[in-house]
């Protein structure tokens, strides 16, 4: 047990996340659709048209979403003001984005919402002429830079998705050889796009301590390569990360709240991790449970879990840990909001 313990004291020391939003409110483009005006003149070195790679890109959203995405073979400036033609998003190559400096990123993606209700009403991309593009599936030919990946990535931040801190994540904040998206790219859009059952990482319904029915939903999973994968069990050789994402309620953005981390080990004891990374026993009294966070809530919140540990390495060959994730708000200390169903992974010699 003393070992069990020195795991969950580790868990406190580093940290993993999971999507996050571009706004604080779930902006994104209501009805579920949007629709794109791209047309770039040429041919990539590969002989693939820019207008091709582009639309293969949103074929990647809109076959692991609910969002439809709509392509429109006609050139609409990304930098001019919104008017009903701008409203559909364009798309350039160019060397100063709107009178924004690239600096060191070869594209950007400019999105503009509204709160009332929460919507991004246009998302306008533009490519660094500065570097020298290819489509070529991920890996780069010559020191280009593959077009079809970046614009995956950039169609990602239009319709609402953040970046993402796991380096195999589509959405990951620089460049690498990422096509498609990953478990945790696909949670993200659908969640954000209303459509829960469609993230294999969903911790069941959720749930409160008073019984009362929540919207809240709750994230998370474990991963043996970086967050490419996700499953239960593992050699105690491989290196673990752990992520957890709580979206709260609408009605809880922006108001101040806690986050929890509560391990359940398998003689049934419970710990919480508190402020410190530290993992300390609990009892049922919802009072006395630590928070590992106090914040304002946005719409999605991070929780650090785990990130690159090898269980071996600190003597632990075997064990099980389930791991549950909640929140709660500073105006409400009698109630929390909880995932039903918990992380869970097991660790074998």
């Amino acid at each position: 047990m003393k070992r069990i313990f020195t795991l969950l004291l580790l868990l406190g020391t580093s940290h993993a996340v999971a999507f996050d939003f571009i706004g604080k409110f779930k902006e994104h483009y209501l009805g579920n659709n949007t629709s794109f005006y791209v047309d770039l003149t040429g041919v990539s070195p590969s002989g693939i048209s820019w207008n091709q790679g582009f639309s293969d890109a949103a074929g990647v959203w809109q076959s692991l979403s609910p969002i439809t995405i709509t392509i429109f073979n006609i050139y609409s400036d990304p930098c001019l003001p919104a008017t009903s033609l701008n409203d559909a998003n364009g798309v350039d190559f160019n060397s100063k984005p709107c009178n924004y400096e690239y600096g060191s990123s070869a594209a950007i993606t400019i999105t503009r919402g509204s709160s009332m209700p929460a919507a991004i009403t246009s998302s306008d991309i533009s490519f660094n002429n500065a570097y020298e593009w290819d489509i070529s599936n991920g890996s780069s030919i010559n020191g280009s830079i593959d077009f079809r990946r970046t614009a995956t990535h950039e169609i990602g931040h239009a319709i609402g998705i953040a970046h993402s801190i796991f380096e195999r994540s589509l959405m990951y904040s620089s460049v690498n050889e990422v096509t498609t998206l990953t478990p945790d790219d696909i949670c993200g859009i659908n969640i954000l796009y209303e459509n829960p059952q469609g993230c294999e990482l969903l911790l069941g319904a959720g749930a409160s301590a008073t019984g009362k029915a929540t919207t809240a939903i709750f994230v998370g999973g474990v991963s043996g390569d970086g967050g490419v994968t996700y499953r239960h069990n593992f050699l105690s050789t491989e290196t673990l990360t752990v992520m957890a994402t709580v979206v709260v309620e609408d009605g809880h953005i922006e108001q101040e709240g806690f986050l929890y981390v509560v391990a359940e080990l398998p003689d049934g004891s419970l710990l919480a991790q508190n402020t410190e990374g530290a993992f300390v026993p609990i009892s049922n009294n919802i009072n006395l449970i630590p928070a590992v966070k106090s914040l304002t809530l946005n719409a999605a919140n991070e929780l650090y879990i785990l990130q690159h540990l090898v269980p071996a390495d600190i003597g632990v060959t075997e064990t099980s840990i389930r791991i549950y994730t909640a929140y709660s708000l500073a105006s409400e200390p009698d109630e929390l909001y909880y995932s039903s169903e918990p992380m869970y992974f097991s660790i074998m010699p």
